[in-house]
C-alpha cells in the first residue's frame, strides 16, 4: 500500500484535530503541538504494509525504531484492546474516528457507517470500529 493524497487529508486533519483539542484541554496534554505530530504520523504504516489490517503494527514499530516518544499509541490505534491505554491514544482514536477518509469532518456514527460502506458490514474493520466506538463512549470521549 501506499500513503495516497486522500490519506494525507485524513492524517492532516486528524493532527489539526488533535492539536486543537490538546490546546483547548492543556491540563491533560502537555504539548499541543506533539499532539499534531502524532496525528499526522499516526498512519504513516500504510506506506509499509500490504494489508490494511497491518498499518498501526507496522507504523508503531518503525516508529519505535526511530525512538518515538508515541510509538504505543500509533502501534495501538484504530483497534479495541486493553492492552495499552493512554489519553494521547484515546485522543488519537477520537480524532481518527471523527476524520474521514479524505480529513472530512463526521461524527463517530456517520464514520463507522462510512467504514460500513467502504469494507462491509460484517467486516474487520466495521466492527473494530463500533467496539473502538462503544469503549471511547464509555470513558466520556463524545
Amino acid at each position: 500500500m501506499k500513503i495516497t493524497e486522500d490519506r494525507m487529508k485524513h492524517c492532516l486533519e486528524v493532527a489539526n484535530k488533535m492539536k486543537h483539542f490538546a490546546s483547548s484541554r492543556c491540563e491533560k496534554y502537555d504539548n499541543a503541538n506533539e499532539m499534531f505530530v502524532l496525528g499526522f504520523l499516526h498512519d504513516v504504516g500504510y506506506e509499509f504494509s500490504d494489508k490494511q489490517e497491518d498499518h498501526a503494527q507496522n507504523g508503531g514499530e518503525i516508529l519505535k525504531e526511530q525512538r518515538y516518544k508515541y510509538w504505543k499509541e500509533v502501534y495501538y490505534h484504530g483497534y479495541p484492546q486493553n492492552e495499552y491505554i493512554s489519553k494521547e491514544l484515546a485522543l488519537l482514536n477520537y480524532a481518527d474516528m471523527t476524520t474521514g477518509p479524505r480529513g472530512e469532518n463526521m461524527s463517530v456514527d456517520e464514520r463507522i457507517k462510512d467504514i460500513k460502506i467502504r469494507y462491509g458490514e460484517n467486516s474487520y474493520q466495521a466492527l473494530a470500529a463500533k467496539e473502538l466506538a462503544d469503549s471511547l463512549r464509555q470513558v466520556g470521549f463524545y
